[in-house]
């Protein structure tokens, strides 16, 4: 049957690959408070992210900055979401402290652009 048959409206997913949500866990370090540290990039989904994320900022500067501080904000009705897109659309760009591995020492900042977001 090809795409777009009459009979069968629905396109046929036939050879698609799934899209891994799931898989090995990454083994990130620990530093000495429990909190996981390195590339988002080795997680298979945002759940399997460390606790802060390497960055590059300044003049190819590596740290790391908090995972929560990226992450959107969880919103409980739509009503909710309204409102902090509204009282955050003017915003340019949110400005996160970077730090070392360690999650206390800070060392600079990262400038995340709406553009980058």
């Amino acid at each position: 049957m090809t795409h777009g048959d009459a009979s069968n409206p629905t396109p046929s997913t036939e050879g698609a690959f799934p899209v891994p949500t799931t898989g090995p866990d990454p083994g990130y370090p620990r530093n000495a408070s429990g909190e996981t540290y390195g590339s988002a990039a080795e997680a298979w989904s945002p759940d399997q992210e460390p606790d802060l994320i390497l960055v590059m900022f300044g003049r190819g500067q590596q740290g790391y900055v908090k995972k929560k501080d990226l992450d959107p904000p969880k919103f409980t009705n739509p009503h909710d979401a309204i409102e902090w897109s509204r009282q955050n659309a003017s915003k340019p760009a949110q400005v996160l402290t970077v730090y070392e591995s360690d999650g206390m020492t800070a060392i600079g900042t990262f400038t995340l652009s709406k553009e980058t977001a």
